[in-house]
């Protein structure tokens, strides 16, 4: 499984038994792997990477039944706010001036517009929102 190797080449060891060590592997953001199927975001996994947002990449109705509900428990135990294409659409995530996040989802009561797609005048006229 991809996420045991990363975690062996990046992370090695364990500091103590139970505390998992700071390490490359932490992530603001996760794009949660094969749809959230039942083996993606293991537990072992996230205590490496403990991300804030997750966001998966599923169609509506799938047949596989995806994201699983076991992966979203884990998610949420992990407290990572989870974002999900089939519930929100188009999931943009923008990095404030100050560092933090703004997660829109194309189907939020918040309009999601791509400013690159607008003209200068268009983007400043966005600004005095």
């Amino acid at each position: 499984m991809e996420e045991n190797s990363l975690i062996n080449e990046y992370s090695p060891s364990l500091t103590e038994f139970g505390k998992y060590p700071s390490t490359i592997l932490n992530a603001d953001v996760l794009k949660v792997g094969h749809h959230g199927s039942d083996n993606s975001a293991t537990q072992y996994f996230l205590n490496y990477v403990r991300p804030s947002i997750s966001v998966i990449s599923v169609g509506i109705n799938n047949r596989n039944g995806h994201p699983t509900e076991n992966t979203l428990s884990r998610l949420e135990q992990a407290g990572s706010d989870i974002y999900r294409t089939d519930v929100h659409g188009t999931i943009k995530i923008c990095v404030n001036d100050n560092g933090s996040l703004t997660v829109v989802g194309q189907k939020s009561s918040t309009p999601w517009i791509d400013e690159n797609l607008l003209s200068s005048q268009q983007r400043n006229d966005l600004s005095s929102y």
